[in-house]
């Protein structure tokens, strides 16, 4: 057994070795055991600073923290963009309001959220394949969105589906506030309106992002680099 586990790298050896050979030790490990140690290993090999195969603890510090911050920093957009189509002036010449920045932003955020989510699901164990899904919808969602009408309208529809469906399923694995407050504030943008009060729906939205981003900050800085309570 100590062979497979020299596949590990020496820096995970140092810190996690003499643990895993306690829990080896204390049953004896079956065939399907020893081949989620292998897996485990060149797991190990691709991404820096991980541990056994199967924990959530797994991820990596970084990259986790990275997304986090990217997480928030995409709520900063969605909420900010809302603020300002909500602001902008109409436009004499067009008659309408210009706010090609502002959903240029919403895109964004969307975009940035999006890709996070999905980079921490994605590298999780615990984390459903339907949740996955969603988190791969939103990026797809945001993306779309960013072409011409009317298919830029089916990108934002894939994109507030896709987040309804991450805020349910993240209640599903771990009920709470925040995922509850994630579905509601997905399906509320369907109301979005550039031209009135509404664009400020994205405003709930956004902070839902936010406080999910500094949720997972919180809680890492807390006890070392854990899973978020929020999931």
């Amino acid at each position: 057994m100590t062979r497979l586990i020299a596949l590990y790298p020496r820096s995970w050896r140092q810190r996690y070795e003499a643990e895993f050979l306690d829990l080896l030790e204390a049953r004896r490990p079956s065939l399907r055991d020893r081949f989620d140690i292998v897996r485990g290993a060149l797991d190990a090999r691709i991404h820096s600073q991980v541990v056994p195969h199967g924990t959530d603890e797994g991820v990596d510090r970084m990259t986790s923290r990275f997304g986090a911050i990217a997480m928030i920093f995409g709520g900063a957009l969605i909420a900010g963009s809302g603020v300002a189509m909500n602001a902008a002036p109409v436009a004499a010449s067009l008659g309408y309001k210009d706010t090609s920045g502002a959903v240029f932003a919403l895109i964004a955020g969307i975009v940035a959220v999006g890709a996070s989510a999905y980079q921490r699901a994605s590298r999780q164990t615990r984390v459903s394949l339907a949740r996955r899904l969603a988190a791969a919808g939103i990026v797809a969602g945001g993306l779309v969105a960013l072409a011409p009408w009317p298919v830029m309208a089916l990108g934002f529809f894939l994109f507030v589906g896709s987040t309804a469906a991450y805020g349910v399923t993240m209640f599903i694995e771990r009920p709470g506030i925040l995922a509850a407050f994630l579905a509601i504030s997905g399906l509320a943008m369907l109301a979005v309106n550039t031209e009135d009060a509404r664009a400020l729906l994205s405003v709930p939205h956004g902070l839902a992002w936010i406080a999910y981003g500094v949720s997972d900050l919180m809680a890492r800085q807390a006890v070392g680099d854990p899973i978020s309570p929020s999931g």
